[in-house]
């Protein structure tokens, strides 16, 4: 449990961080992606902290104050997909008519989801019940985190593809090239982990259950949640020379 909540500290640092940066940087520019991602990024640093204060304080609390604390919790994480989802359009083609449909029904599926569980806990929270839980409601939540990361991923992975052979020209950075693929790839990647922690869920394999597989996977997220987003939008200058070297090395040929 400790590596558990290690690496939702870390993803919260790491998400903050990238996050009111994006902010600051999309007051200064006036663009969209940069707003939605910070928006994003923010958001989830927020979800996390409230998840470790609920999880650490929700039984001494006061009964309305715990109840508060887990509606924050899961507006912010629904903020934070939605921030992913809309970045995904406005980065992407923003004129798609398909990719606004898809950014509804996961929104709207997320809403929807976080919703009820903050409804169906209520009375449990208010009544100072001994367990809680929205069994049907939560594997849902958290699947439409996995839908966001795959639909991210499927597009930052295409656009990688185009623009390694624009590199391979002389008519794209090594840099904005290998951002592209350190995102796809994460966001694949954690997608898949938070397709296999719904599994792990439905079949009783639980963090409140002392699960040994689940702490595995919701720790490696909670790195991914944290390394991605750095070296995607804040990436330190030693790994940008890292990059670059490896561009250089490979005759602009790779990310």
């Amino acid at each position: 449990m400790l590596a558990v909540l290690l690496s939702i500290i870390l993803s919260l640092l790491a998400c903050g961080y990238v996050g009111l940066r994006m902010l600051r940087l999309a007051r200064r520019t006036r663009k969209l992606p940069e707003l939605c991602m910070g928006a994003g990024l923010s958001a989830f640093a927020l979800a996390q902290a409230t998840r470790l204060a609920f999880s650490g304080l929700g039984a001494r609390l006061d009964p309305e104050l715990a109840l508060a604390m887990y509606g924050v919790m899961q507006l912010s994480y629904a903020t934070a997909l939605f921030g992913i989802c809309f970045f995904t359009v406005v980065a992407f083609d923003i004129q798609s008519r398909w990719r606004w449909v898809l950014l509804v029904g996961i929104v709207g599926l997320s809403v929807l989801s976080r919703s009820m569980q903050v409804y169906l806990i209520a009375p449990q929270l208010l009544s100072e019940a001994s367990s809680l839980g929205a069994p049907f409601w939560e594997p849902i939540a958290v699947a439409t985190f996995a839908m966001a990361f795959c639909w991210s991923a499927a597009e930052s992975l295409h656009y990688h593809r185009l623009m390694r052979r624009r590199m391979a020209l002389g008519l794209a950075d090594p840099i904005v090239t290998n951002r592209f693929f350190v995102w796809g790839a994460g966001a694949a990647a954690t997608g898949l982990l938070v397709l296999l922690l719904t599994g792990l869920f439905l079949e009783g394999h639980t963090l409140i259950n002392n699960s040994p597989v689940a702490s595995v996977v919701v720790t490696i997220c909670g790195v991914l949640y944290a390394v991605v987003p750095v070296l995607t939008f804040a990436p330190p200058p030693a790994y940008l020379r890292f990059v670059e070297r490896r561009a250089e090395r490979s005759g602009a040929g790779s990310a």
